[in-house]
């Protein structure tokens, strides 16, 4: 018994532990799908939005998996924002352009996929187009031009002899030629890209965003006018309207069909070289669809923001395709009673009634506002922040309804009123859950709000650089109550019970007992600056990307999780690793993380919570000034 108590009084105390594991939900799913790709076994897909990666499907676009490098776990796997992908002739390999990340060869050894980048890895650089013919690799972009390898990446020499501009958008490699769309026309070369002459004088000055070759006729399109078609040779066959809308780009040819799109219309097709469109009659009319390509009988096609539509009867009907594809990022979780809300960056909302098990997406009312930014609840009534418009749900996010002339980034309640914070409209508010408005007039409208929370007739703001603004009256009279921190960059603020929290900047978290006369910086054992803080069940949360702190005694001591699944294990202040917690949420008895990974939630009674030990002032030199810096701060 003995040796059993000096083994509990030995383990860490400084890492948060699970009595039970941690339970993984399955999904939501979906994704900004920008490229399909196939060979004889796969469909390889391409997601071009917040590092969304690489996927690939053996079962004609059911299921999806995301690529994983051999010799690493799935969370260290490079994330690219794809814009193209093209297959080397009859083999499973295949080349990949990014942003940012530069171009990257995909291949199958052992069993296993493997990304290997072959150059042009700059945050600066991004690669629009790859194209491959006769064992050379070409990629374009914007500014530099064409590059050309002949030894797979090894060495790259710039080809644009005969181009009118550098400023390349697409490549297309067909029989002897191979094509190069640029902001001043379509290029041919049918030298290996040793020089490149004018395909047609027609498309001169245009912008060519897309070029797709059926047989000997290649329709090429062109942004703000549509799809022109002519023959190889040069030969004007048909023109857009330009009178029409929507000015659609081809996206592929299915069973002698051209089909294309444009912006949030949905799809279309035409009979080919006579471009005259038809809507597709689909869930896709009033989404955007990226990409499409054929499998077996099956098409598919790759929607912004929700991943991939498949059809079995040639477009008739439509079902969501995206299990295992998650290629969108968390921005919000909350609760009503057992549902668990998630509001998502491109994706919009989901609804689960079992933790996560299973999904669906609850839209009804937005249109293309699914770009969201906050959720909040109030009582039965759902708000949501898009960035652009609120709306406002009373039948638990069956239906939304925007409020008018309102936009948001971050919601927040005192139970009783809703407060609105916007980029550029200050705050307004809402005492009968968005019946009737009033417009708050906040202390600075210059100041962008990072974060706004709310308790009684307190309302307490963060903004960029502009400081924390308090208003002890409804929003009436406002003071800067952080004017004397050098921390004036606060991207979360917290009101827990007499106590005002902030945290964001280089500092740490400060602290106010007396309403922010006064700051108290608590450091001790924070492994981590947090981006926003949360109370819940009377303890603090804070969320970092690599990490998840919580304190049980008012911020005094710091903690840290490191047993959400995909997690690094070790504590880490550098925010250019692997972003992982995107957002937190809770209810009554339940903790909820959405991470790059996943969704996973935890029984808050399992957790065993533990005080630090007082001394150890934590792993990480959190810089404080001025140095050394007083136990209390008084703002004058």
């Amino acid at each position: 018994m003995k040796k059993l108590l000096l083994l509990l009084i030995l383990l860490p105390i400084n890492v948060l532990w699970a009595y039970s594991q941690w339970q993984e939900g399955n999904g939501p799913f979906g994704g900004y799908v920008q490229c399909f790709v196939k060979s004889d076994n796969y469909i390889v897909a391409g997601c071009n939005w917040n590092e969304s990666g690489v996927f690939i499907s053996d079962d004609s676009g059911n299921t999806w998996n995301k690529v994983t490098k051999t010799d690493k776990p799935s969370w260290m796997v490079p994330d690219f924002m794809v814009n193209q992908i093209v297959k080397r002739d009859s083999t499973d390999i295949f080349y990949i352009a990014t942003s940012g990340e530069g171009i990257y060869k995909l291949l199958k050894t052992n069993n296993e996929w493997e990304v290997v980048n072959l150059g042009f890895r700059d945050a600066y650089k991004t690669i629009n187009s790859v194209a491959y013919k006769g064992g050379n690799i070409f990629i374009s972009s914007f500014y530099e031009g064409i590059y050309k390898t002949s030894d797979e990446g090894k060495t790259w020499n710039l080809v644009n002899t005969g181009l009118s501009t550098k400023d390349v958008a697409y490549l297309k490699a067909s029989g002897d030629s191979i094509f190069a769309g640029t902001t001043d026309g379509l290029f041919v070369s049918k030298n290996m890209g040793a020089n490149w002459t004018v395909f047609s004088t027609e498309l001169t000055g245009k912008y060519i965003t897309d070029i797709v070759i059926k047989d000997t006729v290649l329709c090429v399109g062109v942004f703000n006018e549509g799809t022109y078609s002519f023959s190889k040779r040069g030969v004007l066959l048909s023109k857009p309207d330009l009178r029409a809308i929507p000015k659609l780009r081809p996206l592929g040819v299915i069973d002698g069909k051209l089909y294309g799109a444009q912006s949030f219309y949905g799809l279309y097709y035409s009979d080919i070289p006579n471009i005259q469109w038809q809507s597709v009659s689909s869930p896709l009319e009033d989404q955007w669809p990226l990409c499409i390509i054929d499998c077996k009988d099956t098409l598919l096609v790759g929607v912004s923001g929700f991943g991939v539509y498949r059809s079995s009867d040639k477009g008739q009907s439509w079902k969501e395709s995206s299990t295992g594809m998650r290629a969108f990022k968390f921005e919000s979780i909350a609760t009503m009673g057992s549902n668990v809300y998630a509001a998502t960056d491109i994706n919009g909302v989901f609804v689960s009634e079992n933790k996560g098990t299973t999904w669906q997406r609850v839209n009804n009312g937005l249109g293309n506002k699914t770009n969201t930014s906050d959720l909040l609840i109030n009582d039965t009534v759902i708000f949501l922040a898009t960035n652009s418009e609120v709306y406002i749900s009373n039948d638990k996010g069956a239906n939304w309804k925007a409020a008018p002339d309102l936009n948001a980034m971050k919601l927040a309640t005192n139970g009783e009123t809703v407060y609105v914070a916007s980029l550029d409209r200050g705050i307004n508010s809402t005492g009968d859950n968005g019946k009737t408005w009033q417009h708050v007039n906040f202390a600075d409208s210059s100041k962008i709000i990072w974060d706004i929370d709310a308790r009684d007739s307190i309302i307490l703001v963060g903004t960029n650089e502009g400081g924390t603004f308090l208003s002890e009256n409804y929003g009436k009279t406002w003071t800067n109550i952080t004017t004397g921190l050098e921390n004036q960059s606060n991207t979360g603020v917290l009101i827990k019970d007499t106590m005002f929290f902030i945290t964001g900047g280089n500092k740490g978290v400060y602290r106010s007992s007396d309403r922010g006369k006064t700051w108290e910086l608590k450091n001790n054992g924070l492994c981590c600056i947090p981006s926003e803080l949360k109370a819940i069940n009377n303890i603090i949360f804070g969320t970092f990307p690599q990490t998840i702190i919580y304190s049980l005694d008012n911020g005094d001591n710091w903690n840290y999780l490191s047993n959400i699944p995909a997690l690094s294990s070790k504590k880490s202040t550098n925010a250019s690793e692997e972003d992982v917690i995107q957002s937190m949420g809770y209810s009554k008895d339940f903790l909820f993380v959405g991470t790059s990974h996943g969704f996973f939630y935890q029984n808050i009674k399992n957790l065993a919570l533990a005080i630090p030990d007082v001394n150890n002032n934590s792993e990480v030199s959190l810089s404080n000034f001025p140095n050394p810096f007083a136990e209390s701060t008084t703002i004058e």
